[in-house]
């Protein structure tokens, strides 16, 4: 018999339902129609939703949040910290998931696409602030991941562009590559084919 949620866990699950609503609304105007003024008023209500919920930063779908709050507000250091640590979260959840009589209910939400879609978004943001080589190293990482559960390396041109990149920057005798200026992280394939959690 199902447990009846109390009080509080309603009123949670429906804090955690306008966050989702936010999210959605600040992708859509922030990653799809590149519009970061369109984008800011959701990430300010998404933010103090976020600091009421999820204020000790354990969730996965909360660090999402905070990720794209952060690389909207144009501070890299912060999306990626907290990109970082979703990546983490999600990898302890997968562990702690498998060999469990429930594990495959739990890895379908989070699953290894699901991984990869994020270290491409944390590739990008090193590319944004300027390290192209742990840039690289995280597409690698992916690609690793991608040829180990048999899936489709999404972000191949992209690793070839930042490879380049790299190439160009040694030919001209740079030390680092000059820091490019702001656009969204594009969406990955399997993150706009799957629902957002």
């Amino acid at each position: 018999m199902k447990k009846k949620a109390t009080r509080k866990e309603q009123r949670e699950g429906r804090l955690w339902d306008d966050i989702r609503a936010l999210y959605d609304k600040l992708l859509y105007w922030f990653y799809e129609r590149e519009s970061p003024g369109e984008a800011q008023p959701f990430a300010v209500k998404l933010e103090r939703l976020l600091k009421k919920v999820s204020p000790h930063h354990e969730t996965i779908l909360g660090e999402e949040c905070w990720s794209l709050i952060h690389e909207l507000k144009g501070n890299y250091r912060q999306a990626i910290k907290y990109r970082e640590n979703e990546i983490r979260l999600i990898e302890r959840l997968q562990e702690l998931a498998r060999g469990k009589p429930n594990g495959q209910v739990i890895l379908r939400r989070y699953d290894y696409s699901d991984l990869c879609d994020r270290l491409e978004l944390l590739a990008m943001l090193y590319h944004r602030a300027g390290n192209l080589d742990k840039a690289v190293s995280v597409l690698q990482e992916c690609e690793r991941l991608c040829d180990r559960h048999k899936f489709a390396f999404d972000a191949a041109d992209v690793l070839e562009a930042y490879l380049d990149e790299i190439a160009e920057n040694n030919a001209k005798g740079e030390a680092a590559p000059k820091r490019k200026t702001h656009r969204p992280a594009r969406h990955t394939k399997r993150r706009r084919a799957k629902s957002l959690r």
